[in-house]
């Protein structure tokens, strides 16, 4: 959209990006964290979303590193699709490391047919396990796990892609995002996660989760 495009890097590793988006034609002000899942084939990708009762967010288009689009999931979850022309990384380079993406997570209000568009749309293997506090539901390939789906915990929330990123001292961390004007959704609590994790929001508005990860 013409405005610049920021790189954020932790050590060596390329770890996110950041670009601003411009307000909604009625004045509104959107900002969200937005995950990208690696396809075969993003145009083939988008039209098995709307097969699918998707929507299109942003339609295929061809960048610097190959092709991307953004997807809307049948209840209003927004993901990112791409293909990039050098490959994807080697699993080692980016391994969960504080100051990483290390996990990304739908909340979702109907986990079944959340499942079945994406293992449609993405081609992904789905699995249940166990947890506290009920099934939580792991998405992959190739039996590597990629990403989860949970079944959203409050009506106050609506279905969203949450972004983990791996910090040293989750509790500080978390202190930290206020102090630097954001606010603490969900805190630190030995009942959510074992006291490992607590989300927050930036002060943008945008959702992100702090997960307690030790090197």
């Amino acid at each position: 959209g013409g405005h610049a495009y920021l790189v954020a890097r932790s050590g060596t590793v390329w770890v996110a990006g950041i670009v601003a988006v411009d307000p909604r034609a009625d004045g509104t002000t959107l900002s969200r964290w937005l995950p990208y899942v690696s396809v075969d084939d993003v145009d083939r990708a988008v039209e098995a979303s709307v097969s699918a009762g998707g929507t299109v967010a942003v339609t295929a288009r061809s960048v610097p590193l190959g092709r991307v689009a953004a997807i809307i999931d049948r209840e209003g979850a927004v993901i990112g699709l791409a293909r990039s022309n050098i490959g994807d990384p080697d699993d080692s380079t980016t391994a969960p490391a504080p100051g990483r993406v290390i996990w990304n997570e739908l909340l979702s209000n109907n986990v079944a047919a959340a499942t079945d568009f994406y293992r449609r749309v993405i081609g992904f293997d789905a699995r249940t396990i166990q947890r506290r506090g009920g099934e939580y539901r792991l998405l992959g390939n190739n039996g590597v796990d990629r990403a989860g789906i949970l079944k959203n915990p409050t009506p106050d929330w609506s279905p969203v892609w949450l972004t983990y990123f791996g910090v040293k001292d989750v509790a500080a961390a978390a202190t930290r995002a206020v102090q630097l004007g954001g606010q603490i959704l969900v805190p630190v609590s030995p009942e959510v996660r074992d006291g490992t994790m607590a989300v927050v929001k930036d002060p943008t508005g945008a959702l992100l989760v702090l997960q307690n990860l030790t090197e």
